[in-house]
């Protein structure tokens, strides 16, 4: 199972930011304006709250995949931390490079990559592993094999949910 943690942030959050993460966590399509008529404030607020968000890593996209649906195809999610993380732009330039034809999400967080891959093969995978170990500037790195995802958010709707409730009005 990948294991990756979230991305650290350190800022604190506004009832109006909480309010903009409950409206998005069930629609992340809903438009600003929807999102501003619902919150009764105004599509500019909203949408200078959710630049600092993604900003400062509280929301963020993850790609999901149906891997029931892949065939003649081997999915596995490389995960790799980094010396520094002043190194990652400059190993994430390798990394993609060699990942191209392969890849299809990376996460976002500051000391780890996570790279979604969707390989031909075991061999290419192992390929790909021993090649992203002789890399300079990787600390460790692993690549799992995806049978299965299951991706469950209830957890994360409560804690939003039981968050707003102990704030007050704006």
């Amino acid at each position: 199972m990948t294991r990756v943690p979230f991305p650290e942030s350190f800022i604190s959050l506004t009832k109006s930011d909480w309010n903009i993460i409950s409206k998005l966590e069930m629609n992340v399509d809903k438009s600003l304006k929807e999102v501003s008529e619902e919150l009764q404030i105004s599509s500019r607020t909203v949408k200078r709250r959710m630049a600092r968000l993604v900003k400062n890593n509280i929301i963020f996209t993850l790609a999901s995949a149906n891997v029931g649906a892949i065939r003649e195809a081997v999915m596995a999610d490389l995960v790799v931390e980094y010396d520094t993380p002043a190194l990652r732009p400059r190993v994430d330039k390798m990394l993609l490079d060699l990942l191209e034809p392969y890849y299809y999400s990376t996460g976002p967080w500051e000391s780890y990559g996570l790279f979604a891959l969707i390989l031909p093969n075991i061999s290419k995978s192992r390929e790909i592993l021993e090649t992203v170990r002789r890399m300079s500037g990787i600390k460790s790195v692993r690549l799992e094999l995806v049978e299965e995802r299951y991706e469950y958010y209830d957890y994360l709707y409560e804690a939003v949910d039981r968050k707003l409730a102990t704030l007050p009005v704006d």
